[in-house]
């Protein structure tokens, strides 16, 4: 349960790197 958790909170945490990674380039 907690690494399902955790593997969300790195999946989302990659999302929102993309998007920061897209707006800036």
């Amino acid at each position: 349960q907690d690494q399902r958790r955790a593997i969300g909170l790195a999946a989302l945490a990659l999302g929102v790197f993309l998007v920061w990674l897209a707006r800036t380039a």
